[in-house]
């Protein structure tokens, strides 16, 4: 799934047409792909098309999204993926409240056989309320029953200078115990306009990586720098801290008509400078019909 198209497919706005270019060595553009999204008053269709040999554009991907239910109380969505190869893949996904004043969310999903036939290829479901969630996933076996393969318990909480979310995933050992796999903290805050998230990422107790990210939006510009770290970088030594490995930045103005974004990536140096190079610009996704 291509980030810069996709960062853009949620947007609730119909006729809308998007180009992704990528960009070589010599910095000279190149069309990667074309979006085009229609939606109506429960239905949603995204067509993306990359481009042949010869210029013209062939299907890679179409997503059909269908609101079968909609209510005070529930609702059901349906999003069935076909492919530039013929198969296809379905979403479903039901979301209901409960007198209790919590929230039961089911999503199933359905791969193509390789007959022209959807089958389950894993089901989840999340209790939430106050804050609080209890995540099952299960996953058919070869006799098409399903057992359970992966568990999740999350937390959100206020805290002084923000919002912090805890999500701890269990997996199943050799012995059938659920053992914690991955714990992430997560820290939000918002402060003069610009949201700074912070995420810790654990593994078997021990600190792995950590996300920072911060948005900025004035004036119909948005801006999201994203710094990835981990515990070694390429050409350094390992290390009992995060190091910086990467930044990306995506930079989105709106222009009369839509909407001008761009990606780019800059990267620390293999020697001990802890300086990071200058961004590289990677993708520029120009979308006519966005931003309305």
């Amino acid at each position: 799934m291509r980030y810069c198209v996709f960062l853009l497919a949620v947007l609730a706005a119909s006729g809308q047409e998007s180009k992704t270019y990528v960009y070589d060595v010599n910095g000279d553009p190149s069309l990667y792909t074309e979006t085009l999204r229609s939606r109506t008053r429960n239905d949603k269709t995204m067509v993306e098309r990359i481009p042949s040999m010869n210029g013209e554009t062939a299907l890679d991907e179409k997503v059909d999204e269908r609101v079968i239910e909609s209510s005070s109380t529930s609702r059901i969505v349906e999003r069935i993926t076909t492919y530039g190869s013929g198969e296809r893949a379905k979403v479903r996904t039901e979301e209901k409240k409960r007198p209790d004043g919590g929230v039961t969310t089911s999503t199933t999903r359905y791969q193509d056989d390789g007959n022209g036939s959807l089958v389950m290829a894993e089901r989840s479901v999340e209790q939430s309320r106050d804050g609080m969630s209890e995540t099952v996933i299960e996953r058919p076996t070869i006799d098409g029953s399903l057992v359970v393969v992966e568990k999740k318990s999350g937390t959100t909480r206020q805290v002084d200078n923000g919002r912090e979310t805890t999500v701890v995933t269990y997996r199943q050992d050799t012995n059938g115990n659920f053992d914690e796999a991955v714990r992430e903290i997560s820290l939000v805050t918002k402060t003069n306009g610009v949201t700074s998230e912070t995420t810790d990422q654990y593994l078997a107790g021990q600190l792995n990586g950590r996300t920072v990210t911060t948005v900025t939006e004035q004036d119909g510009k948005l801006v999201r720098e994203t710094s990835i770290y981990g515990m070694n970088a390429p050409g350094k030594a390992t290390s009992d801290r995060p190091q910086l490995r990467e930044q990306t930045l995506v930079e989105r103005n709106k222009v009369p008509g839509g909407t001008v974004e761009t990606f780019s990536v800059r990267r620390p140096s293999l020697d001990d400078t802890p300086q990071l190079g200058q961004f590289q610009l990677v993708s520029t996704t120009v979308c006519t019909g966005c931003g309305k």
